[in-house]
């Protein structure tokens, strides 16, 4: 008896199964009319965007040490997309450089954040949403990096008794805070739109755009304090180290490639 019940519903599951194989296909086949709903209904015009980014930093420290190396940056966002043009508001997760400071003395640790405004629009005589475009963009707003030295300082001889060592640098920490401009242009490809509705295809996240970008931030205001502990040529071998501190501006810029996506949710 156990044995015909089972064989019955392996019958009733291989017919499931089948159904499921015809009538799923269909379903994922039909697709709605964008051109025809967006006569009636308006499009969707929000998105998320995520973004990451290698940054190549040129800045040159209050004292005129060098803040140079390769960083990296993660973004997201939220936006508005209006015809040719979108809005932007992002937030940046800033690690980096890291390269050697102090003219290679130290390993160091960076690390920082970033607030800003992006708005952008396609070239002239294109639009946006024709699949492939060049694009146009600005940002604004503020970020700011701290970082320190890990470990010791590497020009450090190893012998205790070279006088060269008594006046190393043996520990730095820096930081700044900057209001930026980012110009940029780059590549887009970006989807039709499609309408507003509650329609399953209309309600699943699906990628709106594609994006490679090149752009270089470039501090308009900025603020940086720059902490060394060493002894100056002026103090003698008996005294302790002291900090020493230099503040003001930091000069320079930062070259950054980037590329991401915006999901419409």
């Amino acid at each position: 008896m156990n044995t015909r019940n089972n064989k019955f519903l392996a019958r009733i599951l291989m017919v499931t199964i089948s159904s499921a194989g015809v009538y799923a296909p269909n379903a994922w086949c039909e697709t709605l009319d964008y051109e025809t709903l967006l006569k009636t209904r308006p499009p969707r015009t929000t998105f998320w965007s995520f973004d990451a980014s290698v940054i190549q930093n040129q800045f040159v420290a209050p004292d005129s040490s060098k803040l140079h190396g390769v960083g990296g940056a993660f973004t997201f966002g939220y936006g508005k997309i209006r015809d040719n043009s979108w809005l932007v508001g992002r937030f940046h997760f800033l690690a980096g450089p890291w390269s050697s400071a102090r003219d290679g003395a130290f390993d160091t640790d960076f690390s920082g954040s970033g607030l800003d405004i992006e708005y952008g629009t396609s070239f002239p005589g294109t639009e946006l949403r024709q699949g492939s475009t060049p694009i146009l963009f600005v940002a604004g707003g503020y970020m700011d990096l701290s970082g320190r030295n890990i470990g010791g300082n590497r020009k450090f001889s190893g012998n205790p008794e070279d006088p060269s060592n008594y006046y190393l640098e043996q520990s730095f920490k820096t930081g700044f805070g900057a209001i930026y401009l980012m110009p940029g242009i780059g590549w887009s490809w970006t989807k039709a739109p499609r309408p507003m509705g509650n329609e399953p295809e209309l309600l699943m996240t699906r990628v709106e755009s594609a994006y490679l970008k090149v752009s270089s931030t470039i501090p308009v205001y900025s603020r940086s304090r720059v902490e060394v502990i060493k002894r100056s040529s002026s103090e003698g071998l008996s005294q302790s180290p002291t900090v020493h501190t230099s503040t003001g501006m930091i000069r320079g810029y930062s070259l950054i490639v980037s590329s991401g996506v915006w999901l419409g949710l």
